[in-house]
């Protein structure tokens, strides 16, 4: 009990060493301010792209239902519709929207005709780009989904004239109406996360999405902050007393008092975000992220041995760490990279529970690992 008194002690009083360091406070302070300024920039922020909308018949039905759908459309993507052609295709020549999309003049003629199996020479739709992207690529399927239900219940009424008599068909309104009522897209489909969580629960912006990721960065930051902080100490003589078991939960204590406070500073960030999951995972899930990222900083510390290295270092690491981590999307060729650091498991737990076991594990590894290098290179100083 003893004991645990005293390395209590020795934390608290590390703890308090450390909130005297600039460097440390600017790193804390950040990470707020980081939530603060994206969640404002979010709340009144357009989409990522910009889609201008113009129709040669607005008055028609039928257009005036699939221009009403896109322009009420809350995503990434931003809709906005003009009056005239000319000014559509002029916004995206001159870079001020991303593309148009204009309906043509006997738009629901024309895909009443398709729908029939007639050929016809002019498009329902005319799309203008100036440069093309992934973006635009996955926006043209927001226009595929506002056409194809006119599309597919003009194919119904295809079918049914082609298949059946005259009288035993309802008229028009009775064929828009068995449509209508058949067709239930939301029924279909269900997006969830891999804990069975239902997406729509968090309604986060675009911008938000990366937050918690960058934030996890930011906690690893802190611990790199502190190890250079560490080194620099013991290149002052400072610690020289404590050998053995002593100096391994020293040096351990010394890594967490950088990266607990930022952990919990953005644990309460993230809350105010409104972009926390369950509370009691999120509380297990930070303090796990705190002995993964404390033991992935002591084994880069160790690695480096000297505290100008580890400065050095440090950036070096951070934009490694944006780039590894699967933090705004995860490509092929980096997924062998992501087991390696610490955000890629408190990321992967945040909707799944069987990574909390695994980040525990990497946390041991991390460690076991930092020891065995730090005894090594005791040995090889030594020899």
């Amino acid at each position: 009990m003893k004991k645990i008194k005293r390395y209590l002690l020795w934390f608290f009083l590390l703890e308090k060493r450390l909130f005297r360091k600039v460097g440390f406070i600017l790193v804390l302070l950040s990470v707020p301010l980081l939530v603060l300024v994206i969640s404002l920039i979010s709340a009144r922020a357009e989409g990522a792209i910009e889609v201008v909308l113009f129709a040669e018949e607005p008055q028609d039905a039928v257009v005036a239902e699939i221009t009403d759908k896109l322009l009420a459309d809350r995503s990434f993507i931003t809709f906005r519709e003009v009056g005239e052609r000319d000014e559509a295709i002029n916004l995206v020549k001159y870079g001020s929207a991303d593309e148009a999309w204009v309906l043509e003049e006997g738009f629901f003629d024309k895909i009443s005709d398709y729908a029939n199996g007639k050929d016809g020479d002019d498009p329902a739709v005319s799309v203008y780009v100036r440069q093309d992207s992934a973006a635009l690529l996955v926006a043209r399927e927001k226009l595929t989904a506002a056409v194809s239900p006119v599309l597919l219940r003009e194919t119904m009424k295809a079918i049914a004239r082609s298949d059946f008599d005259e009288d035993e068909i309802p008229d028009e309104e009775g064929m828009n109406a068995i449509y209508d009522g058949a067709f239930r897209s939301e029924e279909i489909f269900k997006y969830a996360y891999l804990d069975g969580g239902d997406t729509a629960d968090k309604d986060v912006g675009y911008l938000l999405s990366p937050i918690r990721g960058i934030l996890a960065v930011m906690t690893v930051l802190g611990g790199l902050a502190t190890g250079v902080y560490w080194l620099r100490d013991v290149e002052a003589g400072a610690f020289g007393r404590f050998r053995g078991v002593r100096r391994i939960v020293l040096a351990a204590g010394y890594q967490l008092t950088g990266v607990l406070p930022v952990a919990a500073v953005s644990l309460v960030s993230l809350a105010v975000a409104g972009v926390l999951t369950d509370p009691l995972r999120e509380i297990l899930n930070s303090l796990l992220l705190c002995a993964s990222a404390s033991a992935f900083c002591s084994l880069v510390r160790v690695i480096c041995g000297k505290s100008e290295r580890l400065s050095v270092a440090t950036p070096i690491l951070t934009i490694a760490l944006l780039a590894l981590s699967p933090i705004f999307m995860g490509m092929d060729t980096m997924r062998a990279f992501h087991v390696l650091t610490p955000v890629f498991y408190y990321l992967s737990a945040t909707h799944d529970a069987t990574f909390l076991p695994l980040t525990a594990a990497y946390a041991a590894a991390a460690a076991a690992l930092a020891i065995l290098l730090a005894k090594l290179s005791c040995f090889v100083r030594k020899a």
